[in-house]
């Protein structure tokens, strides 16, 4: 048995919709009716294991929302497998172009299927998406690490640059005025108090950039940095965008 898995299902038809439901009791089944609940869904969590969806998902309009959907799934989630559902049965020649253009695993036929083989072809498509799953998470995983280590060296060299330029005005002010020297001292205290956030933020966000080990480790530290990233901004002024002085 594999491990618990997010599964989407998508079916204009109630009936399917409980009958796929019901052969998975062992794992997480959001079922759907319609394109825009499956977008909600897409956009509110975590990428689904396998997704299964009618191709011929209909609204008053059309019935080609089960394509678009597919191909939101192919651009937009390619970690998750999909799985294609129909009640007309093509010809092989066809099967094979729907199973090409959506370059999905399985093509299911609603009035031939059979419910064991159904379930065996989801738990393997769930073994192949928690295998892409792991995969995307490593590049993910390394994607964020990098962006790390390029916001810490660029506000570190931002910092050097602006401590080098207040100490070069603190000693220029000593002959010069009180006013000219408290100005000088203030430009300090600011470049201290900015180093003192910064050591702060990079002591946080290391221990998370290095315990990525899941989707939620990947939120929480890409969540992190974010923060820290707008932080920056507002206090300071600084954008990793903009190149250092």
């Amino acid at each position: 048995m594999t491990a618990l898995a997010r599964i989407l299902h998508v079916d204009d038809d109630k009936f399917w919709r409980d009958l796929v439901t019901s052969l998975f009791p062992d794992h997480r089944v959001d079922s759907v009716g319609s394109l825009a609940e499956a977008i909600e869904l897409l956009d509110s969590g975590p990428a689904y294991a396998v997704a299964l969806v009618d191709l011929h998902l209909t609204d008053d309009n059309h019935d080609t929302q089960g394509g678009d959907l597919l191909d939101k799934l192919r651009y937009n989630y390619p970690s998750t497998i999909r799985i294609v559902i129909t009640g007309n049965p093509p010809a092989g020649s066809v099967q094979r172009q729907i199973l090409r253009r959506y370059a999905a695993e399985e093509l299911i036929i609603k009035s031939t299927m059979s419910m064991p083989d159904v379930r065996a072809a989801v738990e393997e498509a769930i073994r192949q998406g928690s295998a892409a799953l792991s995969q995307s998470l490593v590049i993910e995983r390394s994607s964020l690490k990098q962006r790390f280590r390029e916001w810490r060296d660029v506000l570190a060299e931002r910092l050097a640059g602006e401590r080098q330029r207040a100490e070069r005005h603190y000693e220029d002010a000593a002959g010069v005025s009180r006013q000219a020297r408290q100005y000088a001292r203030d430009m300090l205290a600011l470049v201290e108090a900015k180093e003192a956030w910064f050591r702060e933020k990079v002591r946080q966000l290391e221990p998370l950039m290095a315990n990525i080990d899941s989707d939620e480790d990947f939120s929480a530290a890409l969540e992190a940095l974010d923060n820290a990233e707008e932080e920056a901004r507002e206090q300071f002024g600084w954008d990793t965008s903009e190149s250092a002085p």
